[in-house]
């Protein structure tokens, strides 16, 4: 639509410009809100075409077209913490239409009346929109079944989500997973060897890597108030936690209660044990990082050596196949098991596009695409077997006209170690152990989910710890 300005009003506009030097005009045209979706989400964390990468962002405006026959232009910004995200919520009321935030800040956000509902007739109609020209085999259906959100996410992932979002019990929740993992240790093989001696891989499957004095000087830690705290009380109660699982061999009800109780439970005990191991930490580290110690660890200029990283981070890296000594581990004692979400805030102004993004995520290419991007685990179970696969038995993912070079992983290592590689995926060549590796470390095993639990918010005790880390970082 063409819009008809008289003179008398452009020369109204210039002298306001001249008289007012510092107001910035913004006008926007004819676009209405329903046809601007805006996204606030993590930087780096989303296939955005860079790499060989689909354009996720662009895809879903041409793709909400076709569904819709209604124009949507996507205004995608990013944050750099949870925190930031809920003060532009919480405080600055930003319209944003889907926000990604980790499971204690759904908490968070739930507690304090900051989400609108996802879950229910409205959602389930836009589901099957999106998905009425998928193939259900494609998720591992029969042909006949309905593809449903509940249907094609892992199985294991689902029963966590009700610690933060009570609304997945009822089929009224106000979150939907988009990534999730663990969090660990991620090392250069041969430098800790360097260090710690034949014992040091050995070494990488204990907290106390990165809290004992084994490996003073090369560690990095990660500059997160949460996790520090977290995994110091897991380290503060590996006596116990050891004593619950048989040694860390059978992974009961006790275990598990004592394992969420470490990250979820605070009190002024815990809090100080904490503040006195991470102090004593404090002397051994390399350095406290925020983002920059993966890239360290890839280029392996520095004297660090091992670093406690999310599981995201530790397959970004290792994915970009620069550097071969790299490994992640998750220790024996315990693990949490991170979930970040898409969710609808209250001040959204444009919520059944949302919706249509949400399930968009969802649809098999897309979840394919933003995997391998970002590095980390995408709750379609399909999507994440598939791509496991394609990691450890690349032979049997390869259909006609196309070539093994087009699914191998760590092609430089496999042709060094090939003589040895029978093929299988149950091989014990150095390829495919390193594949292996990298499959558990995007896609958590049974066996590791046995060892782990959620965060949950720390409620009335987040000052309390925010305080001591500070306490912590100035000591």
């Amino acid at each position: 639509m063409k819009k008809f300005i008289n003179n008398k009003i452009i020369v109204a506009f210039l002298v306001m410009a001249l008289v007012l030097p510092f107001v910035t005009f913004s006008f926007t045209g004819c676009e209405e809100r329903v046809e601007v979706l805006k996204i606030f989400n993590s930087g780096e964390y989303i296939a955005d075409g860079s790499e060989g990468s689909e354009d996720v962002v662009a895809s879903f405006e041409s793709w909400y077209k076709e569904k819709t026959g209604k124009n949507i232009r996507v205004e995608y910004s990013v944050f750099d913490t949870n925190e930031t995200m809920y003060t532009q919520v919480n405080n600055k009321h930003a319209d944003y239409d889907l926000v990604c935030p980790s499971d204690y800040m759904v908490q968070k956000m739930l507690n304090n009346d900051l989400l609108l509902p996802i879950g229910g007739e409205d959602f389930d109609e836009i589901w099957a929109d999106a998905f009425s020209d998928e193939d259900p085999l494609d998720y591992g259906l029969d042909e006949d079944d309905e593809i449903t959100v509940d249907a094609i996410m892992n199985e294991n992932l689902m029963p966590l989500l009700t610690a933060y979002d009570p609304g997945w019990e009822t089929g009224e929740f106000y979150s939907v997973p988009y990534m999730w993992g663990t969090f660990g240790i991620l090392y250069d093989i041969e430098k800790i060897k360097a260090i710690g001696g034949e014992d040091a891989e050995e070494d990488m499957q204990s907290w106390e890597a990165i809290f004992g004095d084994k490996y003073k000087g090369h560690i990095y830690m990660k500059n997160s108030v949460r996790d520090a705290y977290a995994v110091a009380n897991i380290y503060n109660s590996s006596d116990e936690l050891a004593r619950l699982s048989e040694n860390f061999t059978n992974f009961g009800d006790a275990y598990h209660e004592k394992l969420s109780d470490c990250m979820n439970y605070p009190n002024e005990n815990t809090i100080d044990a904490a503040e006195k191991t991470l102090k004593a930490q404090k002397k051994n580290l390399f350095a406290y990082e925020s983002d920059e110690g993966k890239e360290d660890l890839l280029t392996g200029k520095s004297d660090a050596a091992l670093s406690f990283v999310w599981s995201c981070d530790a397959g970004y890296v290792i994915g970009m196949e620069e550097n071969l000594n790299l490994r992640y581990s998750v220790p024996k004692e315990g693990t949490n098991v991170w979930v970040d979400n898409w969710c609808i805030p209250k001040y959204a102004g444009n919520v059944t596009a949302a919706k249509y993004f949400i399930a968009f995520c969802n649809l098999y290419n897309t979840a394919y695409e933003n995997m391998w991007f970002v590095g980390t685990t995408v709750p379609v179970r399909a999507v994440a077997e598939d791509i496991s696969i394609e990691i450890v038995d690349p032979w049997s993912a390869v259909g006609e006209g196309e070539e093994l070079e087009d699914y191998l992983c760590f092609a430089e290592l496999f042709e060094e170690y090939a003589d040895e590689c029978d093929e299988d995926e149950t091989c014990e060549c150095e390829w495919h152990k390193y594949a292996r590796m990298y499959s558990e470390c995007l896609f958590p095993s049974d066996e590791t989910l046995e060892r782990a639990a959620v965060m949950t918010d720390f409620d009335k005790y987040n000052t309390d710890i925010v305080r001591m880390f500070i306490r912590v970082k100035a000591s």
